[in-house]
């Protein structure tokens, strides 16, 4: 994983434009983690998952409790066949949102990536609960 310097250092497909959003973005006192998340976000659309990663887990770690830059990163790294620190990301995001159904169904898609059928089972099973009691609650709200 490079460090945020060598983010902000090179000089890649995003230009220097990029460059100076991520060092602006540091800059700040703190970092503004809905930034660095977006930065990394961008990042990763244009194919650095390295430099991606790098910026979600700083946004990550200024903001701890956010199941989003947890999904996010859990997002990356299945992308990167990185199941086994995905599967921890959204874990984490899990943990944050218990009743996401998307981070349920993501995590029982990485589940299934690592062989871990029982768990993705009742990952998905736990999901679909929280899907059908979600549209009874909408059929019974005028």
């Amino acid at each position: 994983m490079s460090s945020v310097s060598t983010v902000i250092d090179q000089r890649d497909s995003l230009g220097t434009d990029f460059d100076t959003r991520v060092r602006e973005a540091l800059e700040c006192d703190p970092p503004d983690p809905s930034r660095l998340h977006a930065l990394g976000l961008e990042a990763g659309v244009a194919g650095k998952p390295e430099d991606a990663l790098e910026l979600l887990s700083r946004a990550a770690d200024l903001c701890p409790d956010n199941a989003v830059y947890c999904l996010s990163i859990g997002r990356l790294l299945a992308a990167e066949t990185m199941f086994n620190q995905a599967a921890l990301a959204y874990l984490r995001a899990q943990e944050l949102a218990p009743n996401d159904v998307t981070i349920l169904t993501e995590l029982a898609i990485v589940l299934r990536q690592l062989h871990k059928h029982e768990e993705a089972k009742a990952v998905t099973a736990h999901a679909s609960e929280l899907t059908s009691a979600k549209a009874l609650l909408a059929t019974k709200t005028p």
